[in-house]
C-alpha cells in the first residue's frame, strides 16, 4: 500500500499530479496520501486533494481521476516506475530516520520509529530489517492491492471548486482504501535508557573554486546520504523595485524546465534517484536546496547544475504556477 501510495502521491511524479497537473493540465495542484504508516495500528484512509481549474467542472476533474485509478487498477505499473519508487522510498526512510522536529528535537524520526516497533511490534530492532520488506514488494502485489482498495467510486460529491471558498472533504465519499488492523500485544514496561553519549560535531571543509563559487562541506556518514544547499546573492531585496514576488514566481518556475529536459522528465528523474529539489527565494539571497542517496550524487549534483545554468522558464509553467499561487 505504501508504494501504492508512492506511485499515485509521490509529489510532482506521481500519477496524480502527473496526469491532472502536467498531463491534461486540468487542475493547478494535486496531491494527498496515506498519513504516517508506522505511527497507528488500526484502519486509515488514502485521500486525494485536487484544486482544479474553474474553466473544469468538477464532473470532469473526478473523471480525470477515476482514469488515473482505473489505469493502476487494470494495468499496475512498469517495472521501471516500481524500482523508481523503491528508491525514493529507501530514500525518504533513510531521511524520516535522521529527521528532527523542528530545532528542538534532533533525531525525532528515528525515535519514533522505535518507540512505534515497540509499542505495535515489540521488536524494536525492525528499525534495521523493516526496508527490506518495502524492497521486496513485486509489480503484481501492487496491482492487487489496488484492485483490492482502490475500489470503483459510488458518488461524485468528493471534490471542491477553489474559486467557491469552501470544502466538501469527505463528504458524500465512498470507497477509498483502508488497510487491515494488526493483531498487537503490548510489552509490559519501559527499556532503560542507554548511556550518555558525547556529541561530535561533523568536520567543516572550506574550498573556493576557480570560478569563485564557495563550497562548504560538512561530513557525517551515519546514513548514506548527501544535502547540499545552492545559494544566490539575489532575493526579494533585489527584485522587489521590478515586481512584488518575481524573486519567488521565479524560484518557483526554476524547476520546471531546461533547455534540455522537461518537467515531467525533471520530477522523474529526482525519483529514479531517491532525491528531493526545491527552490526559495528570501529577502537577500535565493537557493535551490536538494537531497539524495550517496550513490547517486554525480546525477544529482548534474542536474542542479542544469536548473542553475540552463533553466528555460517554460511559458505553460510560468501560467500555471502563476494561476497556482492566485489560489493561496
Amino acid at each position: 500500500m505504501a508504494l501504492l501510495d508512492q506511485a499515485l502521491h509521490g509529489g510532482r511524479a506521481g500519477r496524480m499530479h502527473r496526469e491532472l497537473v502536467l498531463e491534461k493540465q486540468i487542475a493547478v495542484d494535486a496531491g494527498g496520501g496515506i498519513d504516517d504508516i508506522f505511527g497507528y495500528n488500526g484502519p486509515t484512509q488514502m485521500t486525494t486533494r485536487i484544486l482544479h481549474k474553474p474553466e473544469y467542472s468538477k464532473e470532469a476533474t473526478l473523471m480525470a481521476f477515476d482514469a488515473v485509478i482505473r489505469e493502476v487498477r487494470e494495468n499496475g505499473i512498469s517495472a521501471d516506475e516500481l524500482e523508481q519508487l523503491k528508491v525514493k522510498w529507501r530514500s525518504d526512510y533513510f531521511a524520516t530516520l535522521e529527521g528532527g522536529r523542528g530545532g528542538y528535537m534532533p533525531k525525532y524520526g528515528l525515535m519514533h520509529l522505535l518507540a512505534c516497533f515497540t509499542l505495535f511490534d515489540n521488536e524494536p530492532q525492525l528499525v534495521n530489517t523493516i526496508l527490506d520488506g518495502f524492497l521486496a514488494v513485486t509489480r503484481e502485489e501492487i496491482q492487487a492491492v489496488a484492485k483490492k482498495y482502490l475500489p470503483k467510486r459510488k458518488t461524485r460529491d468528493c471534490v471542491s471548486n477553489p474559486g467557491q471558498g469552501r470544502s466538501t472533504r469527505g463528504r458524500g465519499c465512498e470507497g477509498g482504501g483502508v488497510m487491515a488492523a494488526r493483531v498487537v500485544e503490548v510489552a509490559n514496561g519501559v527499556p532503560g535508557l542507554a548511556a550518555e553519549r558525547a556529541v561530535t560535531w561533523p568536520k567543516r571543509t572550506k574550498a573556493r573554486l576557480s570560478n569563485g563559487l564557495e563550497i562548504i562541506l560538512a561530513e557525517a556518514h551515519s546514513i548514506p546520504k548527501f544535502h547540499g544547499e545552492l545559494f544566490f546573492r539575489s532575493g526579494n531585496a533585489a527584485a522587489i523595485h521590478r515586481a512584488p514576488g518575481l524573486a519567488e514566481m521565479t524560484a518557483t518556475v526554476v524547476r520546471t524546465g531546461t533547455t534540455k529536459r522537461a518537467s515531467r522528465q525533471i520530477e522523474e528523474d529526482l525519483r529514479r534517484i531517491g532525491a528531493d529539489l526545491s527552490s526559495s527565494a528570501g529577502a537577500d539571497t535565493s537557493a535551490i536546496s536538494f537531497a539524495g542517496l550517496s550513490e547517486f550524487s554525480e546525477p544529482l549534483l548534474g542536474l542542479v547544475n542544469e536548473l542553475a545554468r540552463e533553466a528555460a522558464f517554460p511559458e505553460a509553467e510560468f501560467e500555471r504556477e502563476r494561476r497556482r499561487s492566485w489560489k493561496k
